[in-house]
């Protein structure tokens, strides 16, 4: 399964990363109702969105009022791909898409189950006519 990483590369939120899975969406900016909340005064309370419904990232700008680049461009909505730098605000974000092993819930390392047919479970069974 391939997840999208998106760290923070300066400010005071650097280091801050956020994991945006496949079919998951994200909303980034200032405001409180934001899912991943950034420090920096000149980000919009609703500046961008991460939308990976469709199996792929795209960031799409919430119409923020200094707008949101990708690699240097300014964007309304684009395709994220490895190594892209989101900037927004005073913020730059870097995009890593890496992939995720699949936990099993079983693993053989687990031992099968054990039943005891002990003296408890054993029946004794008569003749009637004896």
């Amino acid at each position: 399964m391939k997840v999208l990483k998106l760290t923070v590369m300066n400010g005071p939120n650097q280091g801050r990363s956020l994991t945006v899975g496949c079919c998951e969406t994200c909303l980034i900016g200032r405001g409180p109702q934001a899912d991943f909340v950034v420090i920096d005064l000149r980000l919009s309370r609703e500046h961008f969105f991460i939308d990976g419904s469709q199996g792929n990232w795209q960031v799409r700008d919430m119409n923020s009022r200094h707008g949101t680049y990708v690699n240097d461009q300014r964007i309304d909505e684009i395709l994220l791909e490895q190594d892209d730098f989101i900037i927004a605000g005073d913020t730059k974000f870097l995009v890593s898409i890496t992939d995720v092993p699949i936990k099993r819930e079983h693993s053989s390392s687990v031992p099968p189950p054990h039943f005891d047919y002990g003296e408890s479970t054993r029946r004794t069974w008569t003749r009637a006519d004896s």
